[in-house]
């Protein structure tokens, strides 16, 4: 007897990865292949899936085969415009249908040179009678739109008109600092360049026109600072950004000079020594640092106040959650009342301290098959994967869902892990024999042994809890 089974259309297409991370060069040409997402259906062959870009991709910078899965670029990409894709594709049988995240991170290529923010500095510096200990006069800022090493910058004092050696200047800050002694009325006219470490290596340079002004002998009055107000700076905030305004007042009316004395030991501000302008001087990071405490003071040359002036990190949402598995497993009876706990979901978020009340939430992407919708639900704020209907492993059993942690920022972050849940049996179901009634018949004189007749009996149950035996129990 040939018997054929038709199959019925209760599986939904999913890839084989519950997300992807993938990158390409910005200055790829049109047609690089990007990835290729791999999908399957417990109900059809691959072959018969389709594939489809149907969000993120406003700009038409990708493309997917329909047939293969196979995501290209339609023209170059550049990562100073978009730094990252975030694509959601369709997989489609036809009547069911699944999407997947491909996160594409554009990596940098150095085609950008950096840039001074000024074409000329025109600076001015105290007289200094004799050599003191190395004292910071200014600082030059670039620059650069790339990325990683190809915006590392290195500064350099290419040429100086006036005394040799005079000046120096930290390579990575572009700090200009002296420990000469500087006569009143005399200029200096120094060229700085900033030089990248990308292949090839880019550069530009800057003017810096400095004077010197006479700083008084003696002096009746100290300068005045006013109580400073906290200032805050993001995190993604990038060199050169102004920090504070600190505007001292002396009673004399003398020339006042600023300098920041203490809170600053890894310089990461500037201060203008003229100007009491507060920058960054470099980058700074919330979850390394996310408060300081800097001693600004102000001098006439003979007398020097202080202030504090505190700099609060804000956080900027500059990491994607984590969640702690990729597929998480699970196993749980079919007895198990809804409510019940399969297993918590962990996640982490390094923009977020462990005091924050929910930086994550948690949800159920979708089911693998139609008979697991609806079956699960997961806790937004806990992680918790719950029972949400009763279970039957004689319907489904394995149960296969993809979950999603995601960020509160305004432009959410997400990760997603695949859950496996195997439904242990119980035993709930009784034997139930093929035929109600058996009429059997035997000859008279057979012998002791003669096979009579055969029942069967199915159980829906499994392992022990199927296996069946057989007992007369009247007649």
């Amino acid at each position: 007897v040939y018997v054929e089974v038709e199959d019925v259309n209760d599986h939904i297409p999913q890839s084989e990865e519950p997300s992807y991370h993938t990158y390409v060069a910005e200055n790829s040409p049109p047609d690089t292949s990007v990835i290729t997402l791999r999908a399957s259906d417990g109900d059809l062959s691959p072959s018969n899936l389709s594939f489809a870009i149907t969000k993120g991709n406003q700009l038409a910078h990708f493309k997917i085969n329909p047939h293969t899965g196979l995501v290209s670029t339609l023209w170059p990409l550049d990562r100073e415009d978009v730094p990252e894709y975030e694509l959601w594709v369709t997989v489609s049988d036809g009547e069911h249908s699944s999407t997947t995240p491909v996160f594409v991170t554009v990596s940098d290529v150095n085609d950008n040179p950096p840039e001074f923010l000024e074409e000329l500095y025109r600076v001015t510096v105290p007289s200094r009678s004799k050599t003191r200990k190395r004292e910071a006069l200014f600082r030059v800022f670039a620059r650069d739109a790339d990325a990683g090493i190809n915006s590392d910058l290195d500064y350099s004092i290419k040429t100086s008109k006036g005394k040799k050696g005079r000046f120096k200047i930290h390579p990575k800050t572009g700090q200009v600092y002296t420990n000469k002694a500087f006569t009143p009325g005399k200029t200096f006219d120094l060229m700085i360049q900033a030089q990248d470490n990308g292949q090839p290596q880019m550069s530009a340079s800057t003017r810096v026109l400095v004077r010197v002004a006479n700083v008084p002998d003696t002096s009746d009055h100290p300068p005045v600072l006013p109580t400073l107000a906290p200032a805050h700076v993001m995190e993604t905030d990038p060199p050169g950004h102004l920090v504070a305004f600190v505007n001292a007042h002396d009673p004399d009316n003398d020339t006042l000079w600023y300098y920041i004395t203490e809170g600053d030991e890894s310089g990461r501000f500037s201060m203008g020594v003229d100007s009491g302008l507060v920058s960054l001087a470099r980058r700074l990071d919330h979850e390394d640092q996310y408060h300081y405490t800097l001693t600004i003071a102000a001098t006439d040359g003979v007398h020097t106040s202080t202030a504090k002036l505190v700099v609060e990190v804000m956080d900027a949402n500059d990491h994607r959650p984590v969640l702690s598995a990729r597929v998480y497993e699970a196993s749980i009876s079919e007895a198990v009342s809804p409510g019940t706990t399969v297993l918590a979901l962990q996640c982490r978020d390094k923009d977020h301290s462990p005091s924050t009340a929910s930086p994550v939430y948690f949800s159920l992407h979708h089911a693998e098959a139609l008979a697991s919708q609806g079956l699960f639900a997961v806790d937004s704020s806990s992680g918790d994967l719950i029972v949400a209907k009763p279970l039957d492993r004689e319907v489904c059993g394995v149960h296969q869902l993809t979950v999603s942690c995601r960020d509160r920022g305004r432009r959410e972050n997400a990760d997603f892990a695949r859950v496996v849940v195997s439904v242990a049996d119980h035993n709930d179901h009784d034997p139930v024999f093929l035929e109600t009634m058996i009429v059997a018949k035997v000859s008279t004189g057979s012998a002791s042994g003669t096979v009579v007749t055969r029942v069967l009996a199915l159980d829906h149950d499994k392992g022990d809890n199927g296996r069946l035996s057989y007992s007369i129990v009247e007649g």
